[in-house]
């Protein structure tokens, strides 16, 4: 077993440090899940793409209640009186902190397939739009043309003009 010095000034300034930061980003975590779920709501209406954003909302607020926990199980850790009270504290913080990494690695990898995904389907968009050929008028562009030529819509307002309503 670890000798485990628990009353030291060290260790009562780690556990605040730890505390501190583990809170700050919890709190960013519920921010950002806000955000989420509020954008997710105008979304719900328009497009299904709603029902995702307020998923992640939803998940990322149990996901940060978990980081949040384990702060407050830290920041109590800086009045403990006895090496099992340390010992239970510190199990404790690490159980909710295993929890947060574990939902936090879930939606990485969920990520990253969805990434993956996303990309292996723009490709093939891209691959039936050629065969298709939609590209084929991309040779035909002349560069010397502005985008700022506008002759199509004077000739369309001169026409406006000589009509009579």
């Amino acid at each position: 077993m670890v000798n485990i010095k628990y009353t030291t000034e060290e260790n009562q300034k780690t556990f605040q440090r730890f505390a501190f930061w583990s809170k700050f980003i919890a709190i960013l975590g519920f921010i950002s899940a806000g955000f989420m779920i509020l954008v997710g709501l105008p979304l719900l209406l328009v497009f299904g793409l709603g029902i995702v954003y307020i998923g992640l909302g939803i998940y990322t607020v149990f996901m940060t209640k978990h980081l949040w926990s384990a702060a407050n199980q830290a920041k109590a850790l800086h009045n403990v009186s006895n090496e099992a009270e340390l010992t239970k504290g510190l199990l404790s913080s690490f159980e909710s902190l295993s929890h947060f990494y574990k939902m936090r690695g879930i939606l990485i990898l969920i990520s990253i397939i969805l990434t993956i995904l996303g990309a292996f389907a723009a490709g093939i968009s891209i691959l039936a739009a050629i065969q298709n050929g939609n590209f084929d008028n991309i040779n035909n562009i002349n560069p010397n043309s502005s985008i700022y030529d506008n002759t199509d819509l004077q000739d369309t307002l001169k026409n406006l003009d000589s009509t009579n309503y």
